[in-house]
């Protein structure tokens, strides 16, 4: 299993929740903002009903950097 590069390249904000995301896309963390709850890992993946949503979100984010 090839590992995941950690290091945070942005962050995108969705509901009641924020995403940092590395350079390919992939997220590497998360925080439950009302709770302040930071999460990680197999976390994210519970929150699966909202990945399409919040990999479009990604994708904008990282198309506006690499517009500048």
């Amino acid at each position: 299993m090839p590992s995941v590069e950690t290091k945070k390249y942005g962050e995108v904000a969705m509901n009641d929740f924020k995403f940092s995301y590395n350079k390919a896309g992939n997220i590497v963390t998360g925080r439950h903002l009302s709770s302040d709850r930071e999460f990680s890992g197999r976390t994210i993946g519970q929150i699966a009903s909202a990945r399409g949503e919040m990999l479009d979100s990604i994708a904008r984010a990282r198309q506006e950097q690499c517009s500048r």
